[in-house]
């Protein structure tokens, strides 16, 4: 707007299951009237989510220049910047191995999914399936060298 200044300034805050808290400037003022004016916007914002460590934040600034020689023409040029950082706890874990555990263990029982570690000779077949017992020896190849292990 080339004809009147104006400004605000408000701050939010919002809490529950997730907290917010939001401050907003605006501004518009008239270098020339009806001729020339500059307006600018920023926002900060954080978000804070109900499990650690979730959060979001928000940085954006905004400005306009108007400039409107006659009644028929007006050049805007406006430009935005802007910072966008987060941390979001997936709402699912990376893979879900629990369902077919159960499913082996009621199929199967106790026994075909869970343990004692004992350093025995002869391992369970859980203790293979999960790899906590040693492997036979194999042959391992170092750079052309073959070496036992």
């Amino acid at each position: 707007m080339t004809h009147r200044d104006s400004g605000k300034v408000s701050y939010e805050i919002g809490h529950g299951a997730a907290a917010a808290n939001r401050w907003e400037f605006r501004a518009n003022k008239v270098v020339v009237p009806k001729k020339l004016a500059v307006a600018i916007s920023a926002v900060d914002q954080q978000n804070a989510g109900w499990r650690k460590p979730d959060y979001q934040a928000k940085r954006r600034l905004f400005g306009t220049l108007t400039f409107t020689p006659n009644d028929r023409v007006t050049l805007r040029v406006a430009g935005e910047r802007g910072n966008e950082f987060g941390s979001r706890v997936a709402p699912y874990p990376l893979f879900d191995g629990a369902l077919a555990w159960l499913d082996n263990r009621n199929a199967k029982g106790v026994a075909a999914v869970t343990f004692v570690p004992n350093n025995a000779a002869t391992a369970t077949p859980a203790q293979l399936a999960v790899g906590v017992v040693g492997r036979n020896p194999r042959t391992k190849f170092h750079e052309g060298v073959s070496a036992a292990r």
